[in-house]
């Protein structure tokens, strides 16, 4: 019975893995108190601007570009425990040394030691939830992580409203700590959880050729496909950029209503995430990942039209703008990570994700200055320049996967 109720949720199997759940959601909640409030932290408790916030924060981006590719040798010969590890330590170390920013020379070098440390962490997570997973369960153990974060990272938006609220400055400065906390948390539950990191099963020879960055960097199907991933993480993560300075700048609302709207997304996720990647698993990955682009298109839209809104219309229009926001995002995420890992080499699958976790750098990288300054100049510049994404990924995307598809189709392409 157990069983059969956890396939129609679409969840995976999870004895065993309890720690690494655990730590999971202890580094979420951190990371949900300070997110949404990212770029605001910095201009409330310092002189900076928001233009000079996002500058400073893509300079840091930039400089932890090199940190991925970096990583992903480390995790295919040492495993992504330690690495994950590892990255744990950073980010706390990171933000603890948050409360001492003051001014954009500051801000770089700290935010570089958070961006390193969230870079490793990512290069390493989807080699580590592919050693958890059991076989054919794989994207179920994506999409379960994901709403594990969304979940933690929404009761932690829900408590920074509040301390941002009844706090002032101080308020700010508990989020950071807190955040800084989490991870050492979340170091604590991992260390509990012993993988099973058995040496992965001989390649074929077609599959050792694809290990190394030089048979990944030609091949250009994939590198098509991470360009366009770049996009889609834009996409992804723009509400996490800029939602906050767009309630309280453009529609006069309150930063609290910031942590309400990131408490709704992660509502949104928990209901829909399982589901969501069950259905998805029934189609071609490029129609899937068209269908999240298109959501984004509608969300944006709508979010291009609040301003002219009327006051007591536009909160509403915002709750509909996060809806279709989350459900891209969850169709996405585990749709893209599962596909990676399929066209991956298992003796490599650090390496590609390595690349695919370099998009998002350079995807983070961008962001802040890229979308703050489109914001600097009137909201309709960055919505209209998100809907022109949307439009590039829905048009691009299935000739980008085919050839990747067939590939993964291959005997040996897939582990």
């Amino acid at each position: 019975m157990l069983m059969a109720l956890r396939d129609s949720l679409g969840l995976p199997k999870v004895q065993g893995r309890r720690r690494l759940i655990g730590a999971m959601l202890i580094d979420s909640l951190g990371s949900g108190l300070f997110l949404p409030f990212a770029v605001v932290y910095f201009i409330k408790t310092s002189t900076m601007s928001p233009a000079t916030v996002g500058l400073g924060l893509s300079a840091a981006g930039l400089l932890a570009l090199p940190v991925s590719p970096l990583t992903g040798p480390i995790v295919d010969r040492f495993g992504p425990k330690r690495v994950v590890l590892a990255s744990n330590a950073l980010q706390a170390a990171g933000f603890v040394a948050y409360l001492w920013v003051g001014a954009i020379w500051l801000l770089i070098p700290f935010a570089l030691l958070v961006n390193a440390g969230q870079n490793m962490f990512w290069t390493a997570n989807g080699s580590l939830v592919t050693l958890a997973a059991d076989p054919g369960e794989r994207a179920r153990w994506f999409a379960m992580m994901r709403m594990l974060r969304n979940a933690g990272s929404g009761l932690g938006g829900l408590l920074a409203a509040v301390s941002v609220t009844s706090g002032g400055a101080t308020g700010y400065h508990v989020l950071v700590v807190a955040n800084a906390a989490s991870f050492v948390a979340a170091a604590v539950f991992l260390l509990g959880w012993s993988p099973d990191e058995r040496a992965p099963r001989p390649a074929s020879p077609a599959a050792a050729r694809r290990t190394g960055y030089r048979f990944i960097l030609a091949d250009r199907a994939f590198l098509v496909l991470m360009l366009l991933n770049v996009i889609m993480v834009l996409c992804a993560t723009a509400l996490t950029v800029t939602l906050s300075v767009y309630l309280i700048r453009d529609l006069h609302q309150s930063a609290s209503l910031a942590g309400v709207l990131f408490a709704f997304n992660t509502v949104i996720i928990v209901i829909a995430q399982a589901k969501i990647t069950v259905t998805a698993q029934s189609h071609r990955p490029a129609r899937v990942l068209q269908f999240a682009a298109a959501v984004w298109a509608v969300a944006f839209a709508i979010a291009w039209l609040a301003v002219p809104m009327p006051h007591w219309l536009a909160v509403p229009a915002l709750f509909v703008v996060v809806a279709l926001w989350a459900v891209g995002q969850d169709i996405y995420s585990p749709s893209m990570n599962d596909f990676v890992a399929g066209i991956a080499p298992e003796t490599g699958r650090g390496r590609y994700f390595a690349v695919l976790q370099l998009t998002w750098g350079i995807a983070r990288t961008v962001a802040p200055a890229m979308l703050l300054g489109l914001l600097s100049h009137g909201s309709q510049w960055l919505w209209v320049t998100l809907l022109a994404c949307s439009v590039i990924l829905i048009v691009a995307l299935p000739a980008a996967i085919a050839p990747l598809g067939r590939r993964a189709a291959e005997p040996g392409g897939r582990s």
